[in-house]
């Protein structure tokens, strides 16, 4: 029987690997979401903040964002305090917008809990759901990073944006199946990659990466 060091020792051990682990799911996947996120923001959000800019009455609120973007760099508390203000009472595409920037401000700061509640109040606040599930997607990725992450519990409130009717399903499906596969259900993951590659309605790079992880699968 292992005495209590060495119990604890292979504790210790254990949840480094699963730090380690959970870490290298959010290098590969993170940037995929938050390039997505960006293109959806140039994409819906970019017209309409041009457009308010251009009305006397939405003038401070484009000021006061230009200003926190210039500030992420040398002064990233204050950045993150002029979100948190435009995301509270700014206009438009601005709540949005500045929610979205202060949550990626605070996760690049390194302070997860802070990130994953921004995301949360975008989850909550949004009216569309476009960017409720884009909120949802990015607070399970950065909470992914705290080793106190409850995988499960992450992955069942990704089923919901599962759905055919849901904007990111396919973004959820694949985040599903890598979930399976970190904690080690192998079976499920398969499952999950084989939908993604064989849908044909599913994007080409989501496609390819399911078909890759099926072979790593398959080759053990």
């Amino acid at each position: 029987m292992a005495d209590p060091q060495t119990d604890s020792l292979l504790r210790e051990i254990d949840e480094d690997i699963r730090r380690e682990r959970y870490a290298l799911l959010w290098k590969r996947y993170g940037a995929y979401v938050i390039a997505l996120a960006v293109a959806l923001v140039l994409a819906v959000v970019g017209y309409e903040v041009w457009r308010e800019r251009t009305a006397s009455a939405q003038a401070e609120a484009a000021e006061r964002f230009a200003g926190a973007l210039a500030l992420a760099e040398t002064d990233p508390d204050s950045a993150a305090i002029v979100f948190e203000s435009l995301a509270t009472d700014g206009p438009g595409g601005y709540k949005v917008v500045a929610r979205l920037q202060e949550g990626a401000l605070l996760a690049r700061q390194g302070d997860v809990s802070a990130a994953v509640e921004a995301y949360n109040r975008l989850a909550a606040e949004a009216r569309e759901p476009v960017y409720r599930d884009l909120a949802i997607l990015l607070a399970v990725l950065t909470e992914l990073r705290s080793p106190e992450a409850d995988a499960a519990g992450l992955r069942q409130r990704l089923m919901p944006l599962t759905t055919d009717d849901r904007p990111w399903r396919y973004t959820a499906r694949e985040m599903v199946a890598h979930l399976h596969l970190e904690a080690g259900e192998h079976d499920q993951a398969r499952t999950r990659f084989a939908a993604l590659a064989g849908d044909l309605r599913a994007p080409l790079g989501t496609r390819s990466r399911a078909e890759n992880m099926l072979a790593q699968i398959d080759g053990g």
